[in-house]
C-alpha cells in the first residue's frame, strides 16, 4: 500500500526554519522525494506530519492543505501510473521524476472546496452513485467512476506541474489546447483516450452549467471538441475461432482455461466484466432450448443469447470443476498478456496494419496479429461473424447493445472484399430459389 510521510529536517542555524521533507513507500520501495515546504520546529506536529494548530501560526492551515494536495497529487500519479501501465509497480526513479514539480516550495496549489472546480466534481463523483443514468434509467457502472476519478486526477496533476490555478473560469479554448497537448506528450496518451477525458470533463461542466455554478460556456465551442479516431481493431474469423477451440492445451492448464474464457465472450457477444462473471442461474431452458439470461453490467440491459454448440461443449469441460460449468474468472491484465501467448501457438502470425495517432503524429506498424489480440477481440468477432453469416443488424444489437445501427457498424471490421462475398453468396442464394 502505497503511502505519503512528512518529516522534518534539523535546521542549521537556531530558530531557522527547517525543511519539510516528503518520502514516498510503495510495494515494499521508500525514497526520498525532497524538501516541499519550510516550518520552524516549534509549529511542527512530528506524530500528525502536519503544523500544529498554533495562534502564532495564524496560516497553519493554509500550510497544512498544501501538505494534503501534495500528499494528494504524489497519490493520483501513482495511481495513474499503475493504470496506464497494468498494474506494473514503477522503478523509484521513475516516481521521483514524476514528482519532481513537488520540489518547488512555492508553486500554486489550489485549496479544494465545493465552490471550485476540483470542489464540485469531487462532489459530483460522490453525488453520482446514488445517481441513475439518463440513458438507462439504471445506477451508473462503476467503469463510469473509474473514468471520472481519472479525468479528475489528471486535471490536479496537470494544474500541479503547470504551477496554474484552475477553475471554471480557466476552462477556456487555451485551457483545452495545453491540456489535450499534455495529455498527448507528457502521457503519450492516443487521440481516443484524449478524447476521453475531454468528454468527461465536458459532463462535469454541463452539469455545473446547469446548477448554476459555472458560468464559463468556452467549453461549449465547437473548437472545444472531443477528439475520436477510427481503431483498427481486430476480430477473430469463424475459422480461427475453431482452430483455438480445437488446439491442444491440456498440458498448460493456464492456457487452457484463458482460451476457454476467451471464446466463452467469443460465443456470447458479452463485454469482458459480463463474460466473466457469468452465474449458473444465468442459463435458462426454454422449450428444450438453453439461453443465456443477464443484465449487463454497463448499460443495465437484459439481454437474451442462444447457448452455440461450441459453449456447450466448453461448458462440458469444467461440468465437474467450477459451480458455473466455466472456467474460472481473472484479470483483465492477466488474461491480456496469457491471449497474446495462446494466439502465437495458434499461429495467428499475419501481419496487421495498425494506426494510431500519439503526440499528433499518425504512427503506421505492420505487428502479428496475436499481439493484438485482447479480451474485446471476443466481443467484437462475435459482432462480426455474425454479421458475415448474414444475421440482421438489430438482431445483432439486441445483445451487443449499440443503439444505432450507424455505431455498430462502425464497430464491426467486415473488409471490402468481405462485403462483396456476402453479397454475392446472398445473391446466389436469391438466385437458386428462383430457379427451384
Amino acid at each position: 500500500m502505497a503511502e505519503v510521510n512528512f518529516y522534518l529536517r534539523k535546521a542549521t542555524k537556531a530558530d531557522a526554519p527547517c525543511s519539510v521533507l516528503l518520502y514516498f513507500s510503495y510495494a515494499g520501495e521508500r525514497f526520498k522525494v525532497g524538501a516541499v515546504d519550510k516550518i520552524e520546529a516549534k509549529y511542527w506536529d512530528p506524530n500528525n506530519q502536519r503544523a500544529k494548530q498554533n495562534r502564532s501560526f495564524e496560516t497553519f492551515p493554509e500550510f497544512n492543505q498544501r501538505l494534503v494536495n501534495i500528499a494528494s497529487f504524489c497519490m493520483n500519479i501513482y495511481r495513474g501510473y499503475l493504470n496506464d501501465h497494468g498494474q506494473q509497480q514503477p522503478a523509484p526513479a521513475i516516481l521521483r521524476s514524476l514528482f519532481k514539480d513537488v520540489l518547488s516550495p512555492d508553486k500554486t496549489i489550489v485549496v479544494q472546496t465545493e465552490e471550485n472546480l476540483f470542489g464540485f466534481i469531487e462532489q459530483f463523483i460522490e453525488d453520482a452513485r446514488g445517481r441513475l443514468n439518463a440513458k438507462t434509467g439504471k445506477p451508473l457502472s462503476n467503469a463510469s467512476f473509474v473514468v471520472y476519478q481519472r479525468t479528475l486526477d489528471l486535471l490536479k496533476e496537470f494544474a500541479l506541474s503547470k504551477r496554474r490555478k484552475l477553475n471554471f473560469e480557466d476552462i477556456t479554448y487555451e485551457f483545452y489546447l495545453d491540456f489535450t497537448q499534455y495529455l498527448s506528450v507528457e502521457h503519450n496518451f492516443a487521440t481516443n483516450t484524449v478524447g476521453k477525458h475531454i468528454k468527461t470533463l465536458k459532463t462535469f461542466l454541463n452539469e455545473a452549467t446547469e446548477r448554476g455554478i459555472n458560468t464559463s460556456f468556452d467549453f461549449k465551442s465547437k473548437r472545444f471538441r472531443v477528439a475520436r479516431e477510427s481503431v483498427d481493431s481486430i476480430y477473430l474469423s469463424v475459422e480461427e475461432l475453431d482452430t483455438l477451440l480445437k488446439l491442444d492445451l491440456s498440458k498448460n492448464t493456464r492456457l487452457e482455461r484463458v482460451r476457454d474464457l476467451f471464446l466463452v465472450g467469443c460465443f456470447t457477444g458479452l463485454r469482458f466484466s459480463d463474460f466473466n462473471n457469468l452465474a449458473k442461474e444465468c442459463f435458462i431452458l426454454d422449450n428444450g432450448e438453453e439461453y443465456i439470461e443477464i443484465e449487463t453490467q454497463k448499460t443495465r440491459r437484459k439481454v437474451v443469447i442462444p447457448v452455440f454448440d461450441q459453449l456447450k461443449q466448453i461448458r462440458k469441460r469444467y461440468a465437474d470443476l467450477t459451480d458455473n460449468q466455466l472456467p474460472p474468472s481473472m484479470s483483465n491484465q492477466k488474461m491480456n498478456l496469457y491471449l497474446k501467448e495462446i494466439g502465437q501457438i495458434a499461429g495467428f502470425t499475419d501481419l496487421e496494419q495498425t494506426r494510431i495517432t500519439k503526440k499528433g503524429k499518425e504512427i503506421i506498424q505492420n505487428v502479428p496479429k496475436y499481439t493484438l489480440i485482447s479480451t474485446h477481440t471476443a466481443r467484437r468477432s462475435f459482432a462480426t461473424n455474425m454479421y458475415l453469416l448474414g444475421v440482421p443488424s438489430y438482431t445483432i444489437m439486441a445483445i451487443t447493445s449499440h443503439t444505432t445501427e450507424k455505431s455498430f457498424l462502425q464497430y464491426i471490421k467486415v473488409t471490402p472484399k468481405e462485403h462483396a462475398v456476402q453479397m454475392r453468396e446472398i445473391v446466389q442464394r436469391q438466385a437458386m430459389k428462383v430457379v427451384s
